[in-house]
């Protein structure tokens, strides 16, 4: 793979396989099963995955050096790249939004240092923040979201 181009999209989290760098962070839903193990659950919320891709979508226009590289509404997949401050970095970012009963769902979310050995928790931070700042905005729209069981 070229390393100054992303990995293929849509990514398949089913098959997703991490490097053995700890410059990642990867979520998913409690149960999903993947052949690589997560680092923390996904919440599950109270709107469909067409509702929940919209949110996600404008949340991220919100970020800092922060674009969508692929946007997929079928296949409720998204891949967006983000760049360090300073530096220029580049971090890749794919969410999935994901089915979770009646019109509820939850995400699969991985980020990842698109170069070097370590990220310092940089992908952890983010993936954290933005689901925050996910989970506010639907607040604010009058969803619900509660943490898988």
């Amino acid at each position: 793979m070229n390393p100054k181009a992303a990995a293929s999209f849509p990514l398949d989290f089913r098959r997703l396989r991490r490097r053995l760098r700890p410059n990642d962070h990867l979520i998913l839903p409690r149960g999903f099963e993947c052949d690589a193990k997560p680092d923390a659950p996904s919440a599950e919320f109270g709107v469909p995955p067409e509702r929940l891709r919209e949110a996600w979508i404008a949340m991220v226009q919100d970020e800092p050096r922060t674009t969508c590289v692929h946007d997929d509404p079928e296949r409720l997949q998204a891949q967006f790249e983000q760049r360090t401050a300073v530096m220029g970095f580049p971090d890749d970012i794919w969410v999935a939004f994901l089915p979770a009963g009646e019109s509820r769902s939850a995400l699969a979310l991985y980020s990842r240092a698109r170069f070097g050995l370590t990220d310092l928790g940089v992908n952890k931070r983010r993936c954290r923040r933005w689901l925050g700042l996910l989970q506010r905005r639907l607040a604010a729209q009058g969803s619900r979201a509660q943490a898988a069981s």
